[in-house]
């Protein structure tokens, strides 16, 4: 799925604007249907990137991050920021409300960077969306942050390697995931814990505990 144009329809036409119960500042594009978004999304890209939308989930840890960055403006204040595996933008979008200079949101799913794009406008911020894999790559940031992003196994090793190796460099980070979530390697300083609710729910009545860790 390589068409803009395409992959900005499906998103307009598979959700809703929704404000995440921990965020109510910001507004997202999220699935009209938890479930059946999921096969939507398989159908539209044929069982090759973007057949898994997590982008149209306001995920706990996403929210957790975002909340604390909203809450403590003087992390991201005057930083170039980059959102890791950004999937809505959320925190991307709070870093900017918050006072950052320029957020990369980073995600190779290209309905990711169509999503990303439409939040950007109803949230009137302004973002760079790529699609490239920065998991290799030396990044270029004043701040990163990550929520949510480690999910599979090669996951955990990969976002391992590259937070080891922009510590080295010194650059800072604040990862937000769910008490439930994998964490790579590091030396992690939990600064909050809150409950989010996965927004939409893919299950009744199920509120995890997110937390936010610095690096």
């Amino acid at each position: 799925m390589n068409d803009p144009v395409a992959s900005r329809a499906f998103v307009i036409s598979h959700t809703v604007v929704i404000a995440p119960p921990l965020v109510p500042e910001i507004k997202l594009h999220l699935a009209r249907n938890s479930h059946t978004i999921f096969q939507a999304a398989h159908d539209l890209v044929a069982g090759g990137l973007g057949e898994r939308p997590y982008w149209a989930f306001a995920w706990p840890g996403g929210q957790a991050l975002s909340r604390y960055i909203l809450d403590h403006p003087d992390l991201v204040a005057g930083r170039a920021v980059l959102d890791l595996g950004a999937g809505s933008a959320m925190a991307a979008i709070a870093a900017m409300r918050a006072g950052a200079t320029h957020a990369i949101a980073a995600d190779v799913d290209p309905l990711s960077a169509a999503a990303a794009g439409l939040n950007a406008d109803l949230n009137s911020v302004s973002l760079t969306v790529t699609t490239d894999d920065l998991l290799g790559l030396e990044c270029d940031a004043d701040l990163i942050i990550i929520g949510d992003l480690v999910y599979e196994p090669d996951l955990q090793d990969r976002v391992g390697a590259f937070i080891e190796r922009h510590r080295k460099r010194g650059v800072p980070f604040l990862y937000g995931d769910r008490t439930t979530a994998r964490r790579p390697p590091g030396s992690f300083r939990m600064l909050d814990e809150y409950e989010a609710p996965l927004t939409p729910a893919l299950q009744d009545d199920h509120i995890e505990r997110a937390r936010v860790w610095q690096l």
